[in-house]
């Protein structure tokens, strides 16, 4: 009985730690950055950029990654890239 729910819980924790990764969004970015699993939540910026590259949010997401990566001249080319595309779509 205890190693059932020892299973189950083992189960529940990581669904959660899953689920953000196989339904890429900004939220699902946030949630890894607060787990401060920074290269799952730079993997997940790179998916969403992919379906909507112009999606500026999704740079300046990525740029706080880098940051907190230690990777700042990319960081720097990632927030030039997100002002680049927000005023494209002004």
């Amino acid at each position: 009985m205890i190693f059932y729910i020892i299973g189950l819980f083992i189960f529940s924790i990581l669904i959660t730690l899953s689920v953000p990764y196989f339904i890429p969004t900004h939220k699902s970015v946030e949630f890894y950055m607060s787990l401060k699993l920074y290269k799952l939540a730079l993997k997940l910026t790179e998916k969403i950029l992919i379906k909507n590259p112009d999606d500026y949010k999704t740079y300046i997401l990525m740029a706080r990654i880098l940051e907190e990566l230690n990777e700042i001249e990319q960081a720097m080319m990632a927030y030039k890239m997100a002002h680049k595309k927000e005023n494209l779509k002004i």
